[in-house]
């Protein structure tokens, strides 16, 4: 868990609406009551092992003075709210939780972090709409999530992201900070609601030359406290407070008779942070489904790695006595990989066999009428003695070997490869992620031979020129198509 430092430092925030986007996370803070907060530590790693078995990766801490003791920021998805509420109450009951209130985030009118200008005044910055609705891969959001990584990639990588508004590096201010939450006990029309979102906003910009790190949240119509304000004092000007703000805030609103409830931040810094992108689990393909279809533009099947396995076929060679051959990866499974990760991603089955392909050939189908079947399919099995011998864990070991020596830039996270048992007999299921318009992906055929592969319709073709630019547009266009159709 990070813990807190009094030496400012800059952090990476995320934008707002890169969570809402990217992640289909929204902003909430949660406050906590306790009988007696005796032992913070505790606490706090009972909260985040709820936070980390809820899949939230963005969080930040505040110990406070006032009617709540905690407050806690997390990034989530709106349907997670009321079994993560539930699962808060169960494990800080040990800890004399008296209360749990959520305050979900609907707009922010104002944000420090994201504000323009030496005053950090007026409406944040958001990013284009266009660059929302990129795909970006899971190895990009990986990089950018490991903080504890200083490579020339990741530095180039937080530069670009930067440059197109999703994520900054900020460093706080010295000096005592603080929360306001403003409530009423009734619904507000939209009207003045809208008009005490204004004068909030006034408000706070007025206040630019004693308040710092300014920031104002709306809440959801059907909470009680509508609007949540941040904001950070010296310690030599706090006498200024209530002139600064609490003043302006109560003359603001007074006509919708709201309330406010002030909150004094304990600790110059968060107690802990971390501003993470969450992370969709990798895409899991079902196998029997895609063999019981046909080979398509986002699936493939092959025989095997690395054994070429034409002997058997031709019927002048038992399975177990093939042997194996340095170039089939290439020729084969790898050539697939890079034909998908330049197409829009997709699947790849190794050890199995289409039957339709060999309509013409008698010898081969007597062979593969000796292999049990999906669909069309024959399933042959991993023939490599690389797990006949060793098992998948070496089998799998190889192919990400293979992966690294032989495709620019190493796909990673790109793809996910497994072992599935189909009726009986072991393949490897290789799920390829869509790696998003960032990428182009090559394979090494040479020392200085490297190829761009793309899958057009059910075939793998080598493209140069021209029409890479081309493919790349295509896969681009299908991707905002199915993005609208969604």
């Amino acid at each position: 868990m990070p813990t807190s430092t009094s030496k400012p430092k800059k952090r990476l925030y995320w934008h707002p609406e890169a969570h809402r986007a990217l992640s289909g996370s929204q902003l909430y803070f949660w406050f906590y009551r306790f009988a007696t907060l005796s032992s913070r530590e505790d606490v706090l790693a009972a909260l985040f092992k709820v936070a980390a078995d809820f899949g939230i990766t963005s969080y930040a801490t505040y110990e406070l003075i006032g009617p709540f003791d905690l407050m806690a920021r997390f990034y989530m998805a709106t349907d997670l709210e009321p079994d993560f509420k539930d699962a808060c109450e169960e494990a800080l009951r040990p800890y004399n939780l008296i209360r749990n209130q959520p305050f979900q985030v609907k707009k922010i009118p104002r944000n420090w972090v994201w504000a323009g200008g030496p005053t950090k005044t007026g409406p944040p910055a958001l990013p284009s709409e266009e660059v929302l609705e990129r795909h970006y891969s899971r190895a990009q959001i990986e990089l950018l999530n490991d903080s504890e990584n200083t490579s020339l990639e990741r530095r180039r990588l937080l530069t670009h992201f930067t440059d197109l508004g999703l994520i900054t590096r900020q460093s706080h201010d010295h000096g005592i900070k603080f929360v306001v939450t403003i409530g009423t006990e009734e619904d507000l029309e939209g009207r003045t609601l809208n008009l005490l979102r204004q004068r909030l906003e006034r408000a706070l910009d007025q206040s630019t030359s004693v308040l710092r790190e300014r920031s104002l949240y709306a809440g959801r119509d059907s909470q009680h406290q509508i609007f949540l304000i941040m904001c950070r004092i010296r310690a030599d000007r706090f006498h200024k407070i209530r002139g600064a703000l609490l003043e302006p805030l109560a003359e603001a609103g007074a006509p919708a008779q709201a309330s406010t409830t002030t909150y004094t931040v304990i600790s110059e810094d968060f107690v802990c942070y971390q501003d993470q992108l969450a992370m969709p689990l990798p895409r899991r393909s079902d196998p029997i489904a895609l063999l019981n279809g046909s080979e398509t533009g986002q699936f493939e099947v092959k025989g095997s790695l690395a054994v070429k396995l034409k002997p058997w076929l031709e019927q002048s060679a038992k399975l177990e006595d093939l042997k194996e051959s340095r170039s089939l990866p290439k020729e084969g499974v790898l050539k697939s990989i890079v034909g998908l990760l330049n197409s829009g991603g997709g699947t790849v089955v190794v050890g199995v066999l289409e039957e339709s392909a060999y309509a013409e050939d008698r010898a081969a189908l007597e062979q593969l009428a000796t292999l049990p079947k999906v669909g069309d399919h024959r399933i042959v099995g991993l023939v490599e003695e690389a797990y006949t011998a060793s098992g998948w864990d070496k089998w799998n070991l190889t192919l990400r070997s293979l992966m690294r020596s032989n495709i620019e830039p190493n796909p990673g996270v790109l793809v996910d490869s497994r072992l599935e048992k189909i009726e009986g007999r072991p393949v490897c299921v290789i799920d390829i992620d869509d790696p998003g318009d960032e990428n182009e992906f090559y394979l090494r055929l040479r020392r200085d031979d490297l190829a761009f592969f793309a899958r057009e319709g059910t075939q793998v073709h080598r493209l140069t020129g021209p029409d890479i630019t081309r493919h790349r547009d295509q896969v681009r266009q299908r991707r905002v198509n199915k993005s609208t159709r969604h």
